[in-house]
C-alpha cells in the first residue's frame, strides 16, 4: 500500500466525484451574481458558457421549447469556472471514461434511450444513467408523493423565492410518544436552519420568523456570502489537487460545512427538511454501488440499471463492543498520569472508528463517500453486493479482531453485518432494512470472536512478558515493555498505552491529524503499536501536515482546531476529534497554590487535582476558603435513541438520507457545540469524550452541576423544543485521586439511574433522581438557601438538621408503605420529623445580630424548608448538598 490512493480506480472515483458534485450548480445558481456587479462575492458564470451547453444538458420541453432545471447547467458552469483550483482530472475528457467529468455531473436530469429522439450516445451513457438513477432514487426518498416521481422528475418548478427557501429541521417532526404522522409539509414546521457554514453554535434551528429572509434578494445576498467563504476555502484545497483521493476527502468535509444547513430540493412538492450536501451524499453512495455492480456483472443496459426488485446493494454495519471497559482500563496506580490517559485512550477509540471504516473502503475499492453514518464507533458502509466485497468484510472483521485478541485480549471486539438491498427496498422499505441491520449488528454481540480459532492460551502474552518490568500499571493487563522518559521517567508500561499517554499529551497543542500506513517513513515520533497492525497516526502542527501531504504519502489528514485558530491558507478539512481540554494561562504560572500541586506552565493541561481546586471559593473576610475540592463527573446521552431512528419519523418519510441527517445533527451537537460551550463558559471543565449521542465530562464539581441543566436547556433548543427528543444524565462526585474506572462506572450508574426513571429525561445528583422539570422546581429553594447561608440568617449545623428531616420523611414513606419492619417507636419518631425540625429552628440562632422583630420573620422564612421538604421530599438533597459542599470550610 505504498501509494495511499491505489485501492480505488478511475472509473469509481469519477463517478463518485461526479454523482457527489451533481447538485453543486444549486448553491452556484442560488449565489448568482449580474456581471457588472464588481466587489460582490457571488458565483458569475458567462452567459455565452450557460447558452452554449443547455442542449446536452437540460431538459427541455418538447412543446414550449424551453429548458429545465437551470442548476444542471450551473454545475456545469461550477466546473468551468472554478478549473483552476480542482484538480486536474476534472478537465480531462478521456479520463476514466470519454464524458467529461462536468457533464457527467451536470447530466443527470438529461438521459435519453437509444429509440428516444435526440439519442446521442456520448450524452446519454450507462454512466450518465447510472448517476440519474442514483438522484432519482435519493430525490424520490426526499420528495412528497414519490410514487409518482418519475413522471414528475423533469417537471417540477422551483417554488417563489426560493433563493429565501431554508431548510426545515427534521428533529422538530420525530415522535417517540406517539406514532408519529405523515404531515411533512412547509406549514408543520415552525422552524429553519440559518444558512451559515457548520460552526459553534450557528446550526442550531431557530423560528421561521428570525431565520427566514424578508424577500428573495436577502435570500440571495446570504447564499452570496455563504459561496464567496466556500469557494475561500476551496482554494486553500489547491496543494493537494495532485493528489485525488485526499483532496476527495478534504472537499467532502468542506462541502459539509457549507451545504450541510442548505436545502437540497426548492422546486414544488419537494420536501426541504434534506441538505444539498446529505442529498449529495447518498446520491454518491448509491451511485458507486450500482455502478461496481453493473459493471463487474457486465448488465450495463439501462433496462437492467432500472429494474428494482434485485438486491444490487449491501449496507455493511460495523461496530466496536465494549468500548466503555477499553477507554476506563485502570491498573490502579496512573491516577497522577490519569487525565492523559484518559484524553488518549478516547482520542484512540475515535481513531477506531475512522480507520476501521477506511480500512473497509480499501478493501471494497469504496470512495469516502459511501461512508453513510460514522460516529461513537458505528460505521454504516453502502456498498454492491458482490461476493468480494462480503469476503473482503470478512477478512476486515477478521484482521481487526485478530489485532484486538492479540492486544487487548478480547476487551474490545469489532462486530461487522451485511445486509443486501434492492432499489425497490431502498425506496420504500427503509424503516425494514434499519430494522434487519439493527438486528444483525445485535447478533454480533453474542458472536464476537471466534473461539474455535481464537481461544484458549494467549502465547504472545507470555512472549512479551518481562519479570523486570511486570504488568504494564496504567492497564493492568499488558506486559510493560518499555519505561517513559517523560516525568514519569522509571515507570514501566506496554506499548499501548505508552501510545495513548503520547497522543494525550500531544494532542492538546496539536492543530492536525495525520494518518499513513506503515511501511511508509514519514514522521519520526510513531506509534509503538500500530492501529490494526497497518496504520500510524502523528499529531502536530497543520504546516507540518501540509507539507508531508504534498508528497502524496498520507491516508488522511485533518485539522482538529477550529478554523478560527489558524490562518486562511492553512485550511484543511476539520474534524472534532479533540474535544475542549482545560490548560493553564500566564496568569495561573504566579499562582502559589496551583504550583504547590503540580509545576505550572501556561498551555499545560490542568490536572484533576487543580480541576477540583478550583472548586474552592474565597468565603470573605474572617471565613477563609470554602468548599470542597472535589470533581464531577457527568455522562449523559440521547433517550430512546433506537426508536427515534427506528420510528420517529412516520414510515412514508423514514429514508437513509433523513436517518443521515439526523445521526449527524445529533453528533453536531455534542461535538462541536459542547467544546465551544466549555471553552467559552466552562474553561474548567474537561472532554473525556464527546460526539453520536452522548457525552462524559469531568470538572469542578460546582461547575458540572452549573452545566448539567444548561445542557438539558441547550440541547431543547437544538430539538427545536421537541418533548419527544429529550436527554438524560448522571453526575457522582469524587476526590481527584480516585480511580479512573471507579469514577466512569459511578457515573455510568448513575446515568442508568436516570434511565429508570419514569419518561427518562432526568439527571441523577447525589444520588438522587429527579425529571429536568423538577430540577428547574429546585432552583428557587437551591437560591434561599444560599442566599440565608450569605446573609447569615442559616448556619452550617442547621444545614446537617434539614438533612436529617430528609431522612425521617424518608423513613415515614417507608413505614407508612410497611415495606420494612418498622418498630412502634420508630415509626412515631419518623412522624415526629416536622415538630422536630421546627423546634430546631425556634432555637436556633443567625450567624448576625438581629433586631426581636427581624429574628421572627427570618425563622418564619426558614420555616419555607418544613414546606420544601413536604413536596420535594428526597430530591431536597440536590440543592441541599449542593449548599453543604460549597460551605464546607477547608
Amino acid at each position: 500500500m505504498t501509494n495511499p490512493q491505489a485501492y480505488l480506480s478511475d472509473e469509481t472515483l469519477k463517478i463518485s466525484l461526479a454523482a457527489f458534485l451533481h447538485d453543486i450548480g444549486k448553491f452556484a445558481q442560488r449565489a448568482r451574481g449580474r456581471i457588472g456587479e464588481s466587489g460582490e462575492p457571488a458565483f458569475y458564470p458567462s452567459q455565452e458558457f450557460l447558452n452554449d451547453n443547455r442542449e446536452r444538458l437540460q431538459p427541455c420541453h418538447p412543446k414550449t421549447k424551453l429548458y429545465s432545471h437551470e442548476h444542471a447547467i450551473y454545475t456545469a458552469a461550477f466546473f468551468d469556472h472554478l478549473e483552476k483550483v480542482l484538480p486536474k482530472c476534472f478537465y480531462k475528457e478521456n479520463w476514466a471514461g470519454r464524458e467529461w467529468v462536468g457533464d457527467l455531473a451536470a447530466g443527470h436530469h438529461f438521459v435519453k434511450r437509444e429509440n428516444e429522439p435526440s439519442f446521442v450516445k456520448e450524452w446519454h451513457s450507462f454512466e450518465r444513467w447510472v448517476i440519474a438513477i442514483a438522484d432519482r432514487l435519493a430525490s424520490a426518498l426526499d420528495r412528497n408523493g414519490f410514487k409518482n416521481f418519475d413522471d414528475g422528475y423533469n417537471r417540477n418548478a422551483e417554488i417563489a423565492n426560493f433563493k429565501s427557501a431554508r431548510l426545515w429541521p427534521i428533529m422538530e417532526k420525530i415522535k417517540t410518544s406517539r406514532p408519529a404522522d405523515n404531515q411533512h409539509n412547509e406549514g408543520s414546521f415552525k422552524y429553519r436552519v440559518p444558512l451559515k457554514p457548520l460552526q459553534e453554535d450557528r446550526f442550531f434551528p431557530a423560528e421561521k420568523s428570525v431565520v427566514v429572509p424578508a424577500d428573495d434578494s436577502t435570500g440571495a445576498n446570504e447564499y452570496r456570502e455563504l459561496f464567496y467563504e466556500f469557494v475561500k476555502e476551496l482554494r486553500g484545497l489547491e496543494q493537494f489537487t495532485d493528489n485525488i483521493g485526499l483532496w476527495f476527502e478534504q472537499f467532502d468535509n468542506l462541502y459539509m460545512r457549507y451545504a450541510g444547513q442548505i436545502p437540497a430540493a426548492t422546486v414544488s412538492p419537494a420536501m426541504q427538511d434534506i441538505s444539498l450536501y446529505d442529498h449529495s451524499k447518498i446520491t454518491a453512495a448509491i451511485a458507486v454501488a450500482l455502478f461496481q455492480y453493473h459493471a463487474e456483472t457486465q448488465a450495463t443496459q439501462i433496462e437492467a440499471v432500472e429494474e428494482p426488485n434485485t438486491e444490487k446493494m449491501l449496507f455493511i454495519g460495523a461496530g466496536f463492543f465494549g468500548i466503555q471497559k477499553f477507554i476506563f482500563a485502570s491498573g490502579g496506580s496512573t491516577n497522577k498520569a490519569a487525565a492523559k490517559i484518559l484524553r488518549g485512550r478516547s482520542f484512540y477509540v475515535s481513531l477506531l472508528s475512522e480507520l476501521v471504516a477506511d480500512m473497509i473502503l480499501r478493501e471494497t475499492g469504496l470512495p469516502v463517500t459511501s461512508v453513510i453514518f460514522n460516529a461513537a464507533g458505528q460505521a454504516t458502509i453502502l456498498a454492491p453486493n458482490l461476493p468480494r466485497v462480503i469476503e473482503a468484510v470478512e477478512k476486515v472483521k477478521c484482521r481487526v479482531n485478530d489485532w484486538l485478541i492479540k492486544e487487548f485480549y478480547g476487551q474490545t471486539s469489532l462486530g461487522v453485518a451485511c445486509v443486501p438491498v434492492s432499489q425497490h427496498a431502498l425506496g420504500y422499505e427503509y424503516r425494514k432494512i434499519w430494522h434487519k441491520l439493527g438486528q444483525a449488528m445485535e447478533r454480533q454481540k453474542f458472536q464476537k470472536f471466534d473461539i474455535a480459532r481464537l481461544g484458549g492460551v494467549q502465547q504472545q502474552f507470555f512472549e512479551k512478558f518481562n519479570n523486570k518490568f511486570g504488568i504494564c500499571p496504567f492497564c493492568g493487563q499488558r506486559p510493560a515493555v518499555l519505561t517513559l522518559n517523560n516525568e514519569n521517567e522509571g515507570t514501566a508500561i506496554c506499548g499501548i498505552c505508552h501510545d495513548q499517554l503520547d497522543l494525550g499529551k500531544r494532542l492538546v497543542k496539536a492543530g492536525a491529524i495525520a494518518i499513513w500506513n506503515k511501511e511508509n517513513e514519514i514522521f519520526e515520533r510513531t506509534l509503538n503499536e500500530p492501529v490494526f497492525g497497518i496504520y500510524q497516526v502523528w499529531l502536530g502542527s497543520i504546516a507540518e501536515v501540509i507539507k508531508k501531504a504534498e508528497k502524496g504519502m498520507l491516508i488522511s489528514m485533518a485539522r482538529i482546531i477550529p478554523s478560527s485558530e489558524e490562518p486562511d491558507w492553512r485550511r484543511i478539512a476539520y474534524k472534532p476529534l479533540k474535544g475542549y481540554v482545560p490548560v493553564y494561562v500566564e496568569d495561573d504560572e504566579q499562582d502559589e497554590v496551583l504550583n504547590e500541586i503540580e509545576p505550572v506552565e501556561a498551555g499545560a493541561v490542568k490536572s484533576f487535582e487543580t480541576l477540583a481546586l478550583s472548586a474552592v471559593k474565597d468565603g470573605g473576610p474572617g471565613v477563609g476558603k470554602i468548599g470542597v475540592a472535589a470533581l464531577g463527573v457527568l455522562k449523559a446521552d440521547v433517550d430512546n435513541l433506537g426508536m427515534i431512528f427506528g420510528l420517529g419519523l412516520h414510515e412514508d418519510v423514514q429514508t437513509l438520507t433523513r436517518i443521515s441527517i439526523l445521526s449527524r445533527q445529533f453528533n453536531n451537537f455534542f461535538a462541536i457545540y459542547l467544546p465551544h460551550l466549555l471553552k467559552n463558559k466552562y474553561p474548567n471543565i474537561y472532554t473525556v469524550f464527546a460526539g453520536g449521542d452522548d457525552l462524559f465530562l469531568i470538572g469542578p464539581w460546582c461547575d458540572i452541576l452549573r452545566l448539567a441543566p444548561e445542557i438539558k436547556m441547550k440541547f431543547s433548543e437544538f430539538v427545536c423544543k421537541n418533548d419527544d427528543i429529550t436527554i438524560s444524565m448522571g453526575i457522582s462526585v469524587h476526590k481527584p485521586g480516585d480511580p479512573v474506572r471507579a469514577i466512569a462506572m459511578a457515573a455510568e450508574e448513575a446515568l442508568e439511574r436516570s434511565k429508570a426513571n419514569s419518561g427518562k429525561n432526568s439527571v441523577t445528583i447525589f444520588g438522587e433522581t429527579v425529571n429536568f422539570a423538577k430540577l428547574a422546581e429546585l432552583k428557587e429553594p437551591g437560591e434561599k438557601i444560599q442566599t440565608w447561608l450569605k446573609n447569615g440568617m442559616l448556619n452550617t449545623a442547621m444545614l446537617y438538621r434539614f438533612n436529617t428531616a430528609i431522612e425521617e420523611v424518608k423513613k415515614e414513606k417507608l413505614a407508612l408503605k410497611k415495606t420494612t419492619n418498622t418498630t412502634l417507636s420508630e415509626l412515631t419518631s419518623a412522624l415526629s420529623w416536622k415538630a422536630r425540625l421546627k423546634y430546631s429552628l425556634v432555637r436556633s440562632r443567625s450567624e448576625k445580630s438581629l433586631k426581636p422583630g427581624d429574628e421572627a420573620l427570618r425563622k418564619a422564612e426558614l420555616e419555607n424548608m418544613i414546606r420544601w421538604i413536604e413536596e420535594y421530599k428526597d430530591a431536597m438533597r440536590i440543592p441541599l448538598w449542593q449548599a453543604i459542599y460549597s460551605r464546607r470550610r477547608r
